[in-house]
């Protein structure tokens, strides 16, 4: 069940990703206006939240993704299992936030696009083919 429906979302996810790698856009800074160049508090809490509790898809793939995957995994091994993907989730985001400066340069080219949404595209459904795969054997 669980399997299924996530090999669905990453499925149409993917498609997402894929629409995008052939539409690039590029990187625009949003940078609140007369202050120097400088963003408020307020405007970056707001984006935060925007990024992350109020945003569906950390539902989607916290409960629904990562819930299902875990359940393939023996009991003993779902706390492991947690640990690596909350532990693999807090390295990503202090990459992105530490390399995000960095990269922002290379992200106003739109091939840089094309390649990162080509790339998501191809994980994405190479996941979704691996749960598909594991509720078509189970």
């Amino acid at each position: 069940g669980a399997a299924v429906g996530g090999a669905v979302f990453l499925a149409w996810f993917g498609f997402g990703a894929l629409r995008s790698a052939l539409r690039p856009g590029i990187l625009e800074a949003d940078r609140a206006v007369g202050d120097g160049g400088r963003t408020s508090l307020r405007r970056v809490l707001m984006a935060t939240l925007a990024v992350s509790l109020l945003n569906p898809h950390v539902y989607l793939d916290t409960v629904v993704m990562l819930g299902g995957i875990s359940g393939h995994y023996p009991a003993a091994e779902r706390l492991s299992f947690g640990a690596g993907a909350a532990t693999a989730s807090c390295l990503w985001f202090l990459a992105l936030g530490g390399c995000g400066r960095v990269l922002a340069p290379l992200f106003r080219k739109p091939v840089a696009w094309r390649v990162l949404d080509g790339s998501v595209c191809l994980v994405v459904w190479g996941v979704a083919l691996s749960l598909a795969r594991q509720a078509w054997a189970g």
